[in-house]
């Protein structure tokens, strides 16, 4: 992989290093699990800052879905009143993106 992006390794590397890291095990989260998502975007309480609301994860897996958005979007997001909370006014690409993943029904702003 790291070849086929122009990368060049020293001679002697082991061909391990060159391969994808593999998926993290079984706890990894799927966004097929997940049959509807409601986006929210709001700015109460929040010092003025627009944030959106993801809802609709089970309890069991808002961490995992909070860790999955923030290195698919690149925004920050964290677990709040039982949904995540991504930072920013992200519905449009977050609608796009949980399409994209499998999430059957996205509604909201």
């Amino acid at each position: 992989l790291l070849a086929e992006r122009g990368v060049v390794l020293p001679e002697g590397t082991p061909a391990a290093a060159t391969e994808a890291p593999p998926a993290s095990g079984s706890n990894a989260f799927s966004w097929p699990s997940v049959s509807g998502a409601v986006l929210q975007r709001t700015r109460a309480g929040r010092g003025g800052k627009t944030v959106t609301i993801v809802r609709g994860i089970d309890d069991a897996h808002l961490t995992d879905a909070a860790r999955a958005l923030k290195k698919a979007l690149g925004v920050g997001a964290t677990v709040e009143e039982g949904g995540v909370v991504v930072q920013g006014d992200q519905v449009d690409r977050l609608r796009a993106w949980l399409s994209k993943a499998g999430v059957r029904r996205v509604v909201g702003e």
